[in-house]
């Protein structure tokens, strides 16, 4: 069986980030721990704190070739729009062998099929396989999400930030068949 950590983020796909991190600045006030360019995955992102929720607004960077990428395939097809739910697990290895079991296609970041994680710090599934797409990462080695440190509280957003906004209640996954839900997170998940 999977066994699934703690959220990691929502994707955000934007067309402007720098007009994305002013707005998710504006309204939330938010700990940005990340900002960074991909030229693999031609994109840039960062990753933001709302209260203990992250954020991840990513922006397609239009060089050569983007709209073949795997964030610029998403982008052409639905615009500005969430794209995927990320968790921590403890093993990719292991994690990537049940998601094949249950014949759930995986890719790397710039869109590769993925079999069996051997490398790399993330897969993602294909969106019809599991109705969303979502992306199973161990924890970062290029950057630190204060949420994984000794220490890290909910106080400030909580106590003193004018929203208190402590995490996000849920994410909705829509579904036309319940029993595809079903299938997916009862069973593969």
């Amino acid at each position: 069986m999977l066994k699934i950590g703690k959220e990691f983020h929502l994707l955000h796909v934007v067309s402007d980030l720098n007009a994305a991190d002013e707005w998710y600045d504006r309204i939330f006030s938010v700990r940005r721990f990340v900002r960074n360019y991909m030229k693999a995955a031609m994109r840039k992102a960062s990753l933001v704190l709302i209260g203990d929720f992250v954020m991840e607004p990513a922006q397609p960077v239009q060089s050569p070739g983007w709209e073949k990428s795997a964030l610029g395939k998403f982008y052409g097809r639905y615009g500005q729009h969430f794209h995927s739910i990320a968790w921590y697990v403890d093993d990719l290895r292991q994690a990537s062998i049940e998601l094949d079991k249950r014949k759930i296609r995986m890719f790397d970041m710039v869109g590769n099929p993925v079999k069996e994680a051997t490398g790399g710090d993330a897969v993602w599934t294909h969106p019809q396989d599991t109705r969303a797409a979502f992306e199973f990462a161990v924890a970062p080695k290029f950057f630190i999400d204060p949420r994984l440190q000794p220490g890290w509280s909910i106080e400030f957003p909580r106590d003193q930030h004018p929203l208190g906004i402590e995490r996000a209640s849920h994410i909705t996954v829509l579904f036309r068949n319940l029993d595809d839900a079903r299938e997916v997170y009862e069973k593969a998940l």
